[in-house]
């Protein structure tokens, strides 16, 4: 594997992209403590809703970097959008009031559900 740079003492891509895959193992670990709730808050659409948001940022942060040790930087810009979508969306969350964040995973489950449906029904039409 080539160097990032001229310097020897450099970290190739492939130790670079293990040290981060190892380091997201250790944050999903974290975050799946953080997340760990009795059965009866699993039916709570806020932390339903926020596990799925921390599951699908997971997914994404590895997929660009698989896609970073492959050289394909500019496939893995396009994933880090939605993964910074993904971000905002749980700290948009995370920081609303306490009785707000109800009103918040509703809108995201219903009301964007319904935005998308429009869409797909547009795309059929054409």
């Amino acid at each position: 594997m080539t160097q990032m740079n001229n310097n020897p003492k450099a970290p190739s891509l492939l130790e670079l992209q293990d040290a981060n895959l190892e380091a997201v193992s250790i944050i999903v670990a974290e975050v799946k403590i953080l997340l760990a709730v009795s059965e009866e808050d699993k039916s709570d659409p806020v932390v339903h809703t926020l596990r799925n948001l921390t599951k699908y940022l997971s997914e994404r942060n590895q997929t660009a970097s698989m896609l970073v040790s492959w050289g394909y930087t500019w496939d893995a810009e396009i994933i880090l959008r939605s993964f910074y979508e993904t971000a905002a969306r749980i700290l948009f969350i995370c920081f609303a009031e306490k009785d707000k964040r109800q009103e918040l995973a509703n809108e995201f489950w219903l009301e964007f559900e319904t935005i998308h449906s429009i869409k797909i029904a547009r795309l059929v039409l054409l």
